[in-house]
C-alpha cells in the first residue's frame, strides 16, 4: 500500500495566487475553451512563475533577468509543453543560443541567439499563440531585441504572411498577419498597409477553408483613417473572435471615428455549401458615435457554431444590460427554438445581476447541455447552485453569503470537457475557496446509469479514483491519485496512476486503459519521474499518443533525459482491438545514426524484418536539429517520398 504524506512547501504558503483565464483544447470537441488557472510568483533567491490548476503544478518558470519584463503565458499547452534552452552569462542575462523544444522534442530550428540578454540577428519564434493545431512560425531579425527588416510567417513550410519594420521597429508598408485565433480550421488573414505602426486604407479579411484544399476568398474587411491611422471608418464587415468552420459569424455595420454607430446586422453561414450566408440578428448602437449598444438586442453566445446555437435577447440601456435577458436555443438542423434560461438585471443600469438565475453552463454544447440554477446577489452568486444535465439534477454546491462568490462545503463539480461522451464528476469538499481532503472522480457511460467512482487493482490493492488535497487550504495535491487523461471519454478510457508532492508528479506513474466501462483496468504504459519535485520525466517511458482510443492503439516506447527525448524511440500499434487479451503490436522503431556524415533514419517493421522507409541527411546535424537536405526513401520501390531542406 502506497502511503501518503503532507510534503506541502512552505514557500508556496507564503504567495496568494493570482487567477488567469487560459486557452485550452479540448479533444472530444476539437476546440479551444476557456479555463481558469492560478498564477503564483515567488521570491527566493531568484523570482519563479508557479502556474498551477486544480492543485497541480502545472509549470515552474525561472525569471533569473528582469523580473519586471517577463510574459505570462496564456495557452494551456504553451504552459505544458513550451520551454527555451540555453545559457545565462555571469550578469544573469541570457546569452549565446537559445532553442525551443515542444513535447520534450527539439523544435527544427526554432530560437536564436542573445548577446548580453538581448536578441540579436536570426530568429524563428513560435507565433503567440502556438499550439498542436497551429504551428505557425515567424522568421526575421532581431537588433538590440527590436524586430527590424522583413518578417514572415510560416505554416506548413509555406510563408502565408508577413511584411517589413522599420528602424523604430514599427510596421511598415503592406502587411499579411494572422488572425489572433489562427489555426488549421480557422486559416484567416488581415491584409493592408502600415504606416509607422498604425493601420491606414483599406484591409481586407481572407479565409482559407482547410477542408477540400479550398481557394483563399475575401468575407471582410473596411478602411482605417488615412491621416491619423488606426482609426476604423465607414462600412465593414469584421468577423467573430472565434470564426472558423463551424462558426462562420460576421458583423456588417458602420464606424464613424473608430466608434460603431447605427444598426449592426449578425450574420452566419454554416460549412454546407448549399447553404446560403443568413442575418440571423442584429441591434443598434448610439448614433452619437459612442459606440453604445441602445435597445432591443439579440446577441450570439461566445463560441456561437453549428453545434452550439445559443442567442440571448434583452434590452440594452447607455451600453449596459437592463431588466429581463432570456437565453434560446437552436439544435442544428431544425428551426424550432427553444427558451433554455435567463434571469433579471437591475434596473439602475449598471448590468448586476440579481435574483433567480438559469444559466448556461460555460460549455455548452449539443452534447453537453448542462443549466445552472441558483441565486445572485449585487451580481455575485450566492447560496446553493445546482447543476443540471438534461432535465436531471447531477450535481452542485453553495456559495458564501457575503457575495464574495466562494465555494464552500461539500461540492459535486463537472469536469471542464463534460458532455455525453465523457459525463465525469467530482466530488469533494471547499474551504473557503479551495479544495481540501478526499476528491473522488465519477463516471457513468450513458445518461440512464448511475455514476460510480473509478476503481483500479494495483498489486491486490484498490485505489479509487481520485486523491487527496492539503488539509491547510492551499489546494495542493498530494500523496497517491487516480487521474483521468485530457481526453478521457467512453471510447477512451485512459487513467494516470502515481504520486504528488507539493503539486508536482514523482517516481512511478502508470498509464491504465480499459475498453469498456464493466471490464478493469489494464496497465498499458507510463515511467518515471524525478523525485525533485520538479515534474521531469527520466528513464524509460511508454506513452500514448495524440487521440488514443480502443480504436486507434498507438504508443511510444523510448528514454527521456531531463525531461527530453533522446536515442531510440519504438512505435507500437495493435492490430486488433476487438481483442482484449491480444497483446500483440505492430512494432516499429525510429532511430538516428549521426556519428558520419550522413544521417539515417531508418523505420521497421519488427513482425516483417522489413524496412519501411529511410530518411537520409546529407549533412549532419547541428545540436541534435536536422540541417541541410534530408530525403525520404521508400526502400520498396528505391523512390523519394520527399525531399526538404532544412537550411531554409
Amino acid at each position: 500500500m502506497i502511503q501518503t504524506q503532507n510534503y506541502l512547501d512552505p514557500t508556496i504558503r507564503k504567495h496568494k495566487n493570482q487567477e488567469q483565464e487560459v486557452d485550452i483544447l479540448d479533444q472530444n470537441k476539437k476546440k479551444f475553451v476557456k479555463v481558469k488557472i492560478q498564477i503564483t510568483f515567488v521570491k527566493d533567491q531568484d523570482y519563479q512563475i508557479l502556474y498551477s490548476k486544480e492543485g497541480v503544478i502545472l509549470r515552474k518558470e525561472l525569471i533569473k533577468s528582469n523580473p519586471t519584463n517577463f510574459e505570462i503565458l496564456t495557452n494551456m499547452e504553451q504552459i505544458q509543453y513550451l520551454q527555451w534552452q540555453g545559457e545565462y552569462g555571469q550578469n544573469r542575462k541570457k546569452i549565446g543560443e537559445w532553442r525551443a523544444n515542444w513535447k520534450g522534442e527539439g523544435l527544427q530550428k526554432v530560437g536564436g541567439y542573445y548577446e548580453d540578454g538581448l536578441k540579436e540577428g536570426l530568429w524563428t519564434e513560435p507565433i503567440q499563440n502556438y499550439w498542436s493545431k497551429a504551428q505557425v512560425f515567424a522568421r526575421g531579425e532581431y537588433f538590440h531585441d527590436q524586430r527590424y527588416k522583413r518578417w514572415n510567417y510560416f505554416y506548413q513550410k509555406n510563408i502565408i504572411g508577413g511584411g517589413l519594420y522599420n528602424k523604430h521597429a514599427q510596421k511598415q508598408g503592406k502587411w499579411i498577419e494572422l488572425s489572433e485565433y489562427f489555426t488549421d480550421s480557422s486559416q484567416v488573414t488581415h491584409q493592408g498597409e502600415y504606416k509607422n505602426g498604425k493601420k491606414i486604407g483599406r484591409w481586407d479579411i481572407w479565409y482559407k477553408e482547410h477542408e477540400n484544399n479550398k481557394q483563399n476568398l475575401i468575407i471582410g474587411g473596411g478602411s482605417f483613417d488615412e491621416k491619423d491611422g488606426d482609426i476604423k471608418q465607414g462600412y465593414w464587415v469584421e468577423i467573430s473572435n472565434r470564426f472558423d468552420y463551424l462558426s462562420q459569424v460576421t458583423y456588417k455595420g458602420e464606424y464613424k471615428n473608430g466608434k460603431k454607430v447605427g444598426r449592426w446586422d449578425i450574420w452566419y453561414k454554416t460549412y454546407e455549401e448549399d447553404k446560403p450566408n443568413l442575418k440571423i440578428s442584429s441591434g443598434f448602437y448610439d448614433e452619437i458615435g459612442e459606440g453604445i449598444k441602445q435597445g432591443h438586442w439579440v446577441e450570439l453566445s461566445d463560441g456561437f457554431n453549428y453545434f452550439k446555437q445559443v442567442t440571448y435577447i434583452g434590452e440594452y440601456k447607455n451600453g449596459k444590460k437592463i431588466g429581463r435577458w432570456d437565453i434560446w436555443y437552436e439544435e442544428q438542423g431544425s428551426d424550432n427554438k427553444e427558451k433554455i434560461g435567463g434571469g433579471q438585471y437591475d434596473e439602475e443600469g449598471d448590468q448586476i445581476k440579481i435574483g433567480n438565475w438559469k444559466e448556461l453552463w460555460e460549455e455548452l454544447y449539443y452534447e453537453s447541455s448542462v443549466i445552472l440554477y441558483g441565486e445572485y446577489k449585487h451580481g455575485k452568486k450566492v447560496g446553493k447552485w445546482d447543476i443540471w444535465y438534461r432535465d436531471h439534477k447531477i450535481g452542485g454546491g453553495s456559495y458564501d453569503e457575503t457575495g464574495q462568490e466562494i465555494k464552500i462545503g461539500n461540492w459535486v463539480e463537472i469536469s471542464d470537457r463534460f458532455n455525453f461522451k465523457s459525463q465525469v464528476t467530482y466530488n469533494g469538499e471547499y474551504l473557503i475557496g479551495k479544495k481540501i481532503g478526499r476528491w473522488d472522480i465519477c463516471f457513468r457511460e450513458y445518461s440512464s446509469h448511475p455514476f460510480t467512482q473509478m476503481q483500479h487493482n494495483i498489486i491486490q490493492n484498490t485505489y479509487s479514483g481520485g486523491g487527496q488535497y492539503d488539509e491547510g487550504g492551499n489546494g495542493i495535491k498530494l500523496g497517491y491519485w487516480v487521474e483521468l487523461s485530457d481526453g478521457f471519454y467512453y471510447d477512451s478510457q485512459v487513467t494516470y496512476n502515481g504520486e504528488y508532492k507539493n503539486g508536482q508528479k514523482v517516481g512511478r506513474w502508470d498509464i491504465c486503459f480499459r475498453q469498456y466501462s464493466n471490464h478493469t483496468f489494464s496497465k498499458i504504459g507510463g515511467g518515471q519521474y524525478n523525485e525533485d519535485g520538479d515534474g521531469i520525466k527520466i528513464g524509460n517511458w511508454m506513452e500514448l499518443s495524440d487521440g488514443f482510443c480502443k480504436y486507434f492503439q498507438i504508443k511510444y516506447d523510448g528514454e527521456y533525459k531531463n525531461g527530453k527525448k533522446i536515442g531510440k524511440w519504438d512505435i507500437l500499434c495493435k492490430k486488433n482491438f476487438e481483442d482484449e487479451n491480444s497483446q500483440m503490436m505492430q512494432k516499429y522503431y525510429i532511430k538516428f545514426f549521426n556519428n558520419h556524415q550522413i544521417n539515417l533514419k531508418v523505420v521497421v517493421d519488427f513482425m516483417t524484418k522489413m524496412v519501411l522507409k529511410r530518411v537520409i541527411g546529407w549533412k549532419s546535424k547541428k545540436n541534435g536539429y536536422k540541417v541541410g537536405i534530408w530525403v525520404e526513401l521508400d526502400t520498396r520501390s528505391k523512390e523519394n517520398i520527399s525531399e526538404t531542406n532544412y537550411d531554409i
